[in-house]
């Protein structure tokens, strides 16, 4: 697992998308959906990098589950925005966004290999 224990220059920004990205895993996870994290943040716990911007957490799911996830967040009240020409669900919440896309769709014809990831 890569534990990072720094933050983005922009910190109370950051937190806040940290926030609302427990709040999102923590639902997709008893769902039984367990997602992959990819863009910005992943690279941020690379290079940890302080000055790196990030703007928003990236996801990946089955494509399959995406049913499952807006029955999840309509039943928890969540706003979302389903983005079906891009494969994707748009969540904002007190101004932090997190994207959830399809990996399946994304992905196709790529063979991935995963570790652990916690900030």
């Amino acid at each position: 697992m890569i534990i990072v224990n720094e933050v983005p220059k922009k910190e109370e920004e950051f937190r806040k998308l940290k926030r609302f990205c427990k709040k999102i895993l923590d639902l997709l996870r008893s769902s039984g959906i367990e997602p992959i994290a990819h863009g910005s943040l992943i690279l941020f716990g690379y290079l940890r990098d302080t000055n790196l911007k990030i703007n928003d957490v990236d996801l990946f799911v089955r494509g399959k589950d995406f049913e499952k996830i807006i029955k999840v967040l309509e039943a928890e009240k969540i706003e979302y925005e389903y983005r079906n020409n891009k494969h994707a669900i748009g969540l904002k919440e007190n101004g932090a966004t997190i994207e959830i896309d399809d990996g399946d769709f994304w992905n196709r014809g790529i063979e991935l290999s995963y570790n652990d990831f916690d900030f």
